[in-house]
């Protein structure tokens, strides 16, 4: 993963007014190694993928929706909260384990944009999809290099052949 996208996502997520970053991606999971990369540390920032609820009748009041309620079982343990308290929860969490990140497959528009933005400003927004760099209405936003189709399946390739075999090692034995 490129350390220049991993410097901008880091500079997105804190010092960033509005914490939106875009990466052309064809495969989920680059966005897992992204973020992790961009974490520097040996447990990633949390990461989130909210999916579209399909029960309203807007799909960013939907998506506003799912992301409120996943926050609240998420850091506020599943108890009410009312925006204050889970603004203070938030920032807790990114204080002690950085920024809460959450991962939409999808491209942003400028209306979701807006919504997520003035909703949720302490969560970083991660779009990655391979029509993400290119939406309308995100021209001002931070766009990632990314990685060519092949960069990208190798890398995810590569992250697959490993994870498993060092996920089951603990220390030296």
């Amino acid at each position: 993963m490129p350390k220049a996208d991993a410097e901008r996502l880091r500079h997105v997520a804190f010092t960033g007014s509005d914490r939106i970053a875009l990466l052309r991606a064809e495969h989920g999971e680059a966005a897992d190694m992204y973020v992790r990369r961009a974490s520097e540390t040996p447990d990633p920032w949390a990461l989130r993928r909210p999916a579209p609820r399909f029960d309203v009748t807007d799909y960013v009041e939907g998506l506003v929706a799912e992301i409120r309620e996943l926050l609240v079982e998420e850091i506020c343990w599943g108890i009410s909260c009312d925006d204050d308290e889970l603004r203070d929860l938030l920032a807790r969490h990114e204080e002690e384990s950085g920024p809460l990140t959450i991962v939409l497959q999808q491209p942003p528009d400028a209306r979701l944009l807006d919504a997520l933005v003035t909703h949720f400003p302490r969560l970083l927004f991660l779009f990655a999809h391979r029509q993400a760099v290119a939406a309308p209405g995100a021209a001002d936003r931070v766009r990632l290099d990314g990685m060519t189709p092949g960069q990208e399946k190798d890398m995810v390739r590569t992250h697959r052949q490993f994870m498993p075999r060092s996920a089951g090692r603990s220390g030296c034995g």
